[in-house]
């Protein structure tokens, strides 16, 4: 059932990113860097749960779109550092109350305590499954 719910809410997501030319990943990663700037693909790696061909792939892909750039680790010339361009901001800032919309949509038959409930019960699978949130 959680895997039907999770399909259902990005589906829906995915449907209000469409007319913008973004996938639910790239989303994601302009939020991550939005609120964390200069974070390596080892790092996105960790928190988007996917493969180093993929980050590599995504964040190439971000960079030609103008959403991204990078930037020498001084800390480790191996890697560099993300961080979004004022245009990948503007694109961040413009979509992360989509979420919010969302879960809105598929709230509105919930009562206050259903949707209390349906938090505690979410935060404790979390807690289960060692997810980070």
């Amino acid at each position: 059932m959680v895997k039907i719910a999770y399909i259902s809410l990005r589906r829906e997501v995915e449907a209000m990113l469409r007319p913008l030319g973004l996938t639910h990943t790239q989303w994601s990663t302009l939020g991550i860097l939005y609120h964390f700037p200069g974070l390596t693909n080892a790092d996105l790696e960790t928190i988007l749960h996917i493969e180093r061909p993929s980050v590599t792939s995504l964040i190439n892909g971000m960079e030609r779109k103008g959403w991204v750039t990078r930037k020498a680790n001084p800390k480790d010339a191996r890697s560099k550092l993300i961080y979004l361009t004022e245009s990948g901001k503007a694109l961040a800032e413009s979509t992360m109350h989509f979420g919010r919309l969302v879960d809105q949509k598929v709230l509105r038959g919930f009562t206050e305590e259903e949707k209390l409930l349906l938090r505690k019960l979410l935060e404790k699978l979390i807690r289960e499954t060692g997810a980070e949130p």
